[in-house]
This record gives structure tokens, C-alpha cells and sequence, in this order.
């Protein structure tokens, strides 16, 4: 009976076992819901570096899973089509989406404004996680930029990032199992938060500071640009100078919210009329 029964163990635990591994493998393989942005957050938090704006990603070129950039030694985003010989230099700065998360170099935004605009010399100083305190302070390593564009999101009034520099973070190698990254992460995905939620929980005063500080730093170089959404609309109602785009709904995967390729392309057409060069 005992036999039976140490036999039963067995075979349920082998059973459970070969099922964990099975969808470990699957879920590395597939990757059904796109959590692999979840990871690729952990690579990115393993290349900060302290700045002038409170923190960047070390210079060279970073792979993640499902696009390629390049930091320039200035912290800036490589802008492949640019003209670097240009008169006028236009910066754009805010957070990922300015960035470009998501898509390669060449795909981001920013750069098919530039390819449209061969007279301007284009800088893409857009940081993955900024919030409008570390866009104000990535305005000064430009004071004689002719323009500024300041792609507004919502939620640019959380709380600055604060990295822990001291310690170093774990590379995708180390980052471990893809069955706990699901079970993890799947309450941030079912349950995503809106504008709403994003308005009642930033730091709106210290937020609309820091556009009237942006505001005055640029003076009439500048061009704020923000989605017509909760978030928007409550900025448009305190700075009439605002101008509300579509956000659109190309996304990178189901996890990751960003513009994808498609998207990218909609944001260039919409911002390309609007700027102030």
C-alpha cells in the first residue's frame, strides 16, 4: 500500500513537473501575450546611468526583443535620416513614446520627421520612463536649439524614477522563468490603469509646474503636443497653447502599449504639419 501509494507521489510530481517545463517552453516560444516587454524593462533598468536629467541608458547598441536602438555618447537617440550639416536644429524631448520604444531606429517617429525635413538638423532627446521633471531638465543641454517639441502623455505627472545606480540589475540571461513572468505580471495586464486613474494618483501641481517652467525656458521655440484623452484635454484646459493628436491603436504586442511600426507612422503624419519650424 505504501509502494502504491510513494509510486502515485511519484507520478503526480513527474506529471506536474513535465507540465511546468512544457509551458516554460511554450511561453518562451510563443510569447502569446508580448511579456516580453516585461523583461525587456529589467534589461533596460541593467543599463541606467545617472544624468543631468535625473537618469539615461548607457551609449552603444541595445537589442531587445523585438527592436534594436542606438544611444548616442550624448544621450540622445540615434536619428539615422537626419541632416547633422542642417542650420536649424529642432529637439524633441518627453518620454518613450518620443523615444520610440518599440520599433528600430529608423521607425521611430521622430526619424520620418526627419526624413521629411532634410533642412532641420533633428535630435531625438525622448528618455523610456521620463516624467515632466526630467523632460524640464532635458531641455538644458540645448540652449541653442531653434525648437523644442514636447510630446505630452499621461503619465508624465507620476512621481520621478528614482534608479538605485549602486547596484547592479539582472541581465535577460538571469532574469529566470517565463511561467513566473506570466503569473506575475498578468494582474497589470488584466487590469490596466486608465487616464482617469493616471490623473487621480500624479502630482498634478508639481506636473503643470513643470510645463509652465518648460513653457518659459523655451519661450516661443516650443510646441507642446498631447493626446486627446483625459490627460490631455485637463492640460489643453490650463495651457490653450496645447494642440490634441490621436493616440491610434497600432501597439507594439498585447502587453506593450506603445506605437508600433504603423503607429509610429500616424504620429509622424500628425506632428510633422504642427511643427514649429
Amino acid at each position: 500500500m505504501l509502494k502504491s501509494a510513494r509510486r502515485l507521489l511519484i507520478g503526480l510530481l513527474l506529471i506536474t513537473l513535465a507540465s511546468i517545463l512544457s509551458t516554460e517552453a511554450l511561453l518562451s516560444l510563443l510569447d502569446p501575450l508580448g511579456f516580453a516587454y516585461f523583461r525587456d524593462q529589467m534589461v533596460l533598468s541593467s543599463l541606467m546611468i545617472p544624468s543631468t536629467s535625473g537618469y539615461n541608458f548607457s551609449s552603444g547598441t541595445h537589442a531587445l526583443s523585438v527592436f534594436t536602438f542606438r544611444l548616442l555618447p550624448d544621450g540622445t537617440r540615434a536619428v539615422p535620416d537626419t541632416n547633422r550639416t542642417a542650420d536649424k536644429v529642432l529637439v524633441f524631448v518627453g518620454d518613450s513614446v518620443t523615444f520610440g520604444y518599440g520599433v528600430n531606429d529608423a521607425q521611430t517617429w521622430v526619424n520620418l520627421i526627419a526624413r521629411e525635413r532634410p533642412d532641420l538638423h533633428v535630435i531625438n532627446a525622448g528618455v523610456s520612463g521620463y516624467n515632466s521633471t526630467n523632460v524640464r531638465r532635458s531641455i538644458d543641454p540645448f540652449p541653442d536649439a531653434d525648437a523644442f517639441v514636447y510630446l505630452i502623455i499621461n503619465n508624465d505627472a507620476e512621481p520621478e524614477k528614482r534608479p538605485d545606480f549602486a547596484h547592479s540589475k539582472p541581465s535577460a540571461p538571469e532574469m529566470g522563468s517565463w511561467l513566473a513572468l506570466y503569473l506575475g505580471n498578468l494582474p497589470e495586464y488584466l487590469h490596466p490603469i486608465n487616464s482617469d486613474d493616471l490623473i487621480a494618483r500624479g502630482e498634478i501641481e508639481r506636473y503643470l509646474d513643470d510645463l509652465r517652467q518648460i513653457r518659459a525656458s523655451a519661450g516661443g521655440r516650443l510646441r507642446l503636443v498631447a493626446f486627446d484623452d483625459g490627460f490631455g484635454r485637463m492640460t489643453a484646459s490650463v495651457f490653450s497653447d496645447v494642440v490634441l493628436i490621436e493616440r491610434g491603436t497600432d501597439r507594439v504586442s498585447a502587453a506593450d502599449g506603445h506605437p508600433g511600426v504603423r503607429g509610429n507612422e500616424a504620429l509622424a503624419d500628425q506632428i510633422l504639419p504642427l511643427l514649429p519650424l
